[in-house]
């Protein structure tokens, strides 16, 4: 008699195990489409692009460029990139921070 108790307590247990997995995995999979058109280094690129815009710089061609620099594999890439926002007029402070955002 107790093992037809515990045995339905194991399949509620087992079934909320389920849907609880089910829930997650659906909302990894909606997660994973919306960033799936998106590479890695296109996303830490737009991260850069992203902070600066929001600290009031225009965003132009040399900017762009030195974010997608700072998102890239190169040697040096930070300071290339650091550098790249400096002579297009970027504060230095903002320029470090818009490159360690590349580098996410």
């Amino acid at each position: 008699m107790f093992s037809n108790v515990i045995n339905r307590k194991d399949e509620v247990l087992m079934s909320r195990a389920i849907r609880i997995t089910a829930v997650t995995v659906m909302a990894m999979a909606a997660t994973g489409v919306a960033l799936a058109g998106m590479s890695p280094a296109q996303a830490d690129t737009f991260h850069c692009t992203s902070y600066l815009s929001g600290a009031g710089y225009a965003i132009t061609d040399d900017i762009g460029s030195s974010c997608s620099i700072g998102a890239s594999d190169q040697a040096g890439a930070y300071f290339y990139c650091r550098d790249g926002l400096i002579d297009a007029h970027v504060s230095m402070t903002h320029a470090a921070a818009a490159c360690d955002r590349a580098d996410w």
